[in-house]
């Protein structure tokens, strides 16, 4: 089955239209944002939006997203409409972000993300514990929730949900396929990191969970932006959904041959 391209969703959207020619403006500064699934990415991407300085980090490439973000560019190709977003998605400073992943990346078949934004600074974005990370995305998948408000979900209740729903060896299977998925869209980032001599600052999200405020002055410095004022770390709500406990207990406890053999491909799983 092909894939369906970043193209393939403008021609869509633009409904037989020709679509608007977009060209690059003048180049005021720029960040991307690389991640894994269930990573922090859109917590990280709320901080850097509250500084006023860092753009808007959203994932533009997303399927899920496009419709939105081209509402106003209607553009005729995946180059006007990276171009499009760069010019109308910056902060007062021109500065511009993109939050993406490997496989939004791959989708594109026009353009090569790497040579267009290779003027770029780089943050690679990630998680040292890849089963609650898995688990993340196992809830997140099973029940349609990617993002929640604050005391919006109750651990135990999702867990009891997916295990209602789901057999142990029904989620052993799934949560082996998505830490696969993590691993390979790991694997293949690095792959692009290294043959495009790209240097990212490089964060795990256990150590942005402890020191946002740390973490966020290190990436404002990196992008070389001034920012005067206080951010309130406090005030921005972390949208991701930690492991959950009985899921992690169970799925280690049936799989401890499975998660030896990728901790060879991918160490350490933290588990």
């Amino acid at each position: 089955m092909r894939l369906t391209t970043v193209s393939d969703d403008l021609a869509r959207l633009r409904g037989g239209e020709p679509g608007r020619k977009w060209e690059r403006g003048p180049d005021r500064g720029s960040l991307v944002i690389l991640f894994t699934p269930r990573s922090g990415s859109t917590w990280l991407g709320k901080l850097l939006e509250e500084t006023g300085v860092l753009g808007y980090p959203e994932e533009y490439l997303n399927s899920a997203m496009i419709a939105d973000a081209n509402r106003d560019l209607n553009a005729a190709g995946e180059y006007d409409f990276l171009c499009g977003c760069e010019r109308s998605r910056t902060t007062d400073n021109g500065f511009f972000s993109i939050q993406t992943t490997w496989g939004e990346i791959e989708r594109l078949s026009e353009v090569d993300f790497f040579e267009f934004f290779k003027r770029a600074h780089y943050v690679w974005l990630r998680r040292r514990d890849i089963v609650n990370q898995a688990i993340s995305l196992l809830v997140a998948t099973e029940t349609g929730t990617f993002h929640r408000r604050a005391s919006a979900e109750n651990s135990g209740d999702t867990a009891q949900m997916i295990l209602d729903r789901l057999s142990e060896e029904e989620v052993g299977t799934k949560l082996i396929h998505w830490i696969a998925h993590i691993v390979s869209y790991e694997a293949m980032t690095e792959i692009q990191l290294v043959t495009r001599n790209i240097s990212p600052y490089r964060l795990y999200y256990e150590d942005f969970e402890k020191s946002a405020d740390f973490h966020v002055a290190e990436i404002k410095q990196l992008c070389g932006v001034v920012d005067e004022r206080r951010m309130q770390v406090d005030g921005v709500q972390k949208n991701i959904q930690d492991g959950r406990s009985e899921l992690r207990d169970i799925f280690i406890r049936n799989n401890r041959g499975a998660l030896k053999a990728l901790e060879a491909i991918r160490p350490p799983m933290v588990y």
